[in-house]
């Protein structure tokens, strides 16, 4: 696996973590707005530059669990690479840079996103 900078946050004690070269910002939004065939992993979607990104739950998508904590600001960490974007809230929780070859904290293993995995999954929920 090739080292390189990592925008980490952490979720029930575990890291998880994104190739800082697909993250585009990291936003912080009042509101994330209803889609209709909204379900699973799927919250809704946030308009960022101009165009519409489908926002997924990053607890309930990494770990099973749903979002426990609804507090205001929710942060959307926006990935996109060509044609492709998806947005993963975190909620309230913080996010990090770890440089490459860094640990995460306390040396916990940082446990890669595969984000185009969820991508195509919230495509195929919202498709259906």
């Amino acid at each position: 696996m090739k080292m390189e900078d990592r925008l980490v946050f952490e979720i029930d004690g575990r890291l998880f973590g994104l190739s800082t070269s697909v993250v585009d910002s990291v936003i912080e939004v009042e509101r994330v707005f209803f889609l209709p065939g909204r379900k699973g992993i799927v919250n809704g979607v946030v308009s960022f530059k101009g165009d519409p990104v489908t926002v997924v739950d990053a607890r309930m998508a990494l770990t099973g669990g749903g979002n426990k904590n609804r507090a205001l600001p929710q942060r959307i960490i926006v990935v996109r690479e060509k044609n492709r974007s998806i947005g993963l809230d975190i909620g309230t929780l913080q996010a990090y840079c770890l440089m490459a070859g860094e640990q995460g904290a306390g040396a916990k293993p940082v446990e890669d996103i595969n984000w185009i995995g969820l991508f195509n999954e919230a495509q195929n929920i919202l498709s259906s």
